[in-house]
């Protein structure tokens, strides 16, 4: 369910006035919103209000019930690059049929590393939503999992986040190989030493 009241006043404190004509006070409101809301926010128009706008100041006020759970089973272990990790996403609104989409992003060191939109399966309550761990996720990242409903009048965007710690073991890997290949060589000989890894790699080579 989704409510949006605006109240519109003058209220009357009793503050002591700062140097710059602005002051704090506290209000009681009583506002009646919809069985089984799941939160009431206020947004005031103005964080602080002075004497600018004393005459007319709006709150906003919204109730809503719909949420999103992020989970995954064995959440206890220790997660590891090159693994992929299957997230449970359970949505939870009135207006369920109403999503279309998950959206995801993955976010670490400051930087997105990884996004995607998943297409919500009809007539699922939750649905796996398949991350592959890469070496940019590593040691931690964090990942934010949203979608858009439509409800009366409105549109919601409704979200959740997890933290992932994951470890990577060699992220690396290094192949050598000698030509002529067999099982003595002579000295003087001249040997071909080859040497696989990824690019960007540091190698270093001690006779």
């Amino acid at each position: 369910m989704h409510s949006q009241i605006f109240m519109y006043g003058l209220w009357t404190t009793n503050a002591k006035y700062r140097e710059d004509f602005t002051t704090t006070g506290a209000m009681q409101f009583e506002i009646k919103i919809y069985e089984g809301a799941e939160y009431v926010l206020v947004e005031p128009e103005n964080n602080v209000i002075s004497y600018k706008n004393l005459q007319d100041f709006k709150i906003n006020i919204k109730a809503s019930c719909s949420f999103l759970s992020v989970s995954w089973p064995d959440s206890y272990k220790t997660l590891f690059v090159g693994r992929t990790l299957s997230i449970t996403v359970t949505p939870e609104s009135p207006y369920v049929d109403n999503i279309t989409h998950y959206n995801y992003l993955v976010s670490s060191k400051g930087k997105v590393v990884h996004f995607g939109i998943e297409k919500k399966l009809p007539g699922l309550s939750s649905q796996l939503l398949n991350l592959p761990l890469s070496q940019h996720m590593a040691p931690t990242a964090c990942l934010l999992v949203y979608y858009f409903v439509t409800g009366i009048q409105t549109t919601d965007l409704v979200s959740d986040s997890v933290c992932l710690k994951s470890q990577e073991k060699c992220g690396n890997q290094l192949q050598i190989h000698l030509s002529p290949n067999k099982d003595a060589y002579s000295p003087d000989e001249d040997l071909s030493l080859t040497v696989e890894t990824q690019s960007e790699s540091w190698v270093v080579d001690v006779a």
